[in-house]
């Protein structure tokens, strides 16, 4: 075979082997390309909602609500989208607060419908979040409520809130308080770290509602001596009074009298007089009883019981004063009952005479704090 036949064989063979290495290739490229088609169609869905988090999260806040409504009517894999950022208690940062706020109220609005399928509250037509949107009833499983609780810190959430308020917003509750230890643990992690005071208040609201839970007593003492909310700090007080007090609560309550709360600092001096004769709660008492009493009809004479009930001399001026505005004949009995006891005197006394011909003999009286 001469030279030139040879080269023109090897020539015809490597073009061959090119030749298929290409078909090959292109096959291989078109399998993958047709692979990547198929998983761009089948997953278009999530794209297109994973798109719209993209645009959710850097939109113009006046477009947000609209956003998220849009991402919701997507279905399952929008509301799913919307649980990571709504329950994201990582993003703390104002803009993230406020995204999460309208994503929030969004997938609230998103919940299965209650039972009867009536989404007004019981005893009025409706409940309002603090930008006046209306807030629907629904039922959310408790596993959902757990969420809303734990994980939505900070939000406003009036509807969750409602859920577990043992006093209705309305006249009566819509439905029954939901019970299980997922709740319980999320409402006391809420009642002790949620800066928003709405969800701590209510979350303690709802832990009451175990009074007979033997864990119900340390929760109390701790969000009394921990929360940052007055108005934790007042219903643990007063329910840890009407439930378990001890001789150990005495330096508690002695610290609470150190608050910044009036009707902590109130209810603290009450329970120390009344269930342990201690006076160290004194100026509060008259202070009260210088302020007229509580609001409330019903407890606007504690003080003066407790008063009563220390028999202290150095509170007889606070006492004839509070005896002669009071309407409550129980109340002006036990009051005249002490004061005689304290001075040795008929209970019956004309006691305002008698203070002025006595006022010189009396110990140095307690003063209202100015505070």
């Amino acid at each position: 075979m001469s030279p030139a036949s040879c080269g023109w064989r090897f020539e015809l063979l490597s073009f061959q082997r090119v030749a298929s290495r290409g078909v090959r290739f292109s096959l291989l490229a078109g399998s993958f390309l047709g692979a990547v088609i198929i998983a761009l169609l089948a997953n278009r869905e999530t794209l297109r909602v994973r798109w719209c988090v993209w645009r959710l999260r850097t939109c113009d806040p006046a477009r947000l609500e609209r956003l998220a409504y849009d991402i919701a009517a997507t279905g399952s894999p929008g509301l799913s989208a919307l649980d990571e950022i709504a329950f994201d208690p990582a993003r703390t940062d104002p803009d993230s607060l406020m995204l999460r706020q309208v994503v929030l109220r969004e997938r609230w609005d998103r919940e299965p419908l209650p039972a009867d399928g009536n989404e007004l509250w019981e005893g009025r037509l409706k409940i309002f979040d603090h930008t006046h949107h209306a807030v629907p009833r629904r039922a959310p499983t408790n596993e959902r409520l757990e969420r809303y609780l734990r994980d939505a810190w900070g939000l406003d959430r009036p509807g969750p809130l409602e859920l577990i308020s043992d006093v209705s917003f309305g006249n009566g509750r819509s439905d029954p308080l939901p019970k299980s230890e997922g709740i319980f643990q999320a409402a006391a992690e809420t009642m002790l770290g949620d800066p928003n005071a709405w969800g701590a208040c209510a979350a303690c609201a709802y832990l009451a509602s175990y009074f007979d839970d033997h864990r119900l007593s340390e929760l109390l003492r701790r969000g009394l001596i921990s929360s940052p909310h007055p108005g934790v700090r007042d219903r643990c007080v007063r329910w840890l009074i009407y439930r378990d007090l001890h001789e150990q609560d005495v330096p508690l309550l002695r610290q609470a009298l150190e608050d910044s709360s009036e009707d902590v600092r109130f209810e603290a001096a009450c329970a120390l007089a009344l269930s342990f004769a201690d006076a160290t709660g004194l100026t509060e008492l008259v202070a009260d009883v210088a302020r007229g009493g509580r609001v409330q009809e019903w407890d606007r004479d504690r003080a003066a019981r407790a008063l009563a009930a220390l028999g202290d001399p150095r509170t007889v001026e606070a006492l004839i004063s509070v005896h002669e505005r009071l309407q409550s004949e129980e109340t002006r009995t036990i009051i005249e009952k002490a004061l005689g006891k304290i001075e040795g005197e008929n209970p019956e006394t004309d006691w305002p005479s008698w203070l002025e011909g006595h006022r010189t003999s009396l110990p140095a009286q307690v003063r209202a704090d100015p505070r």
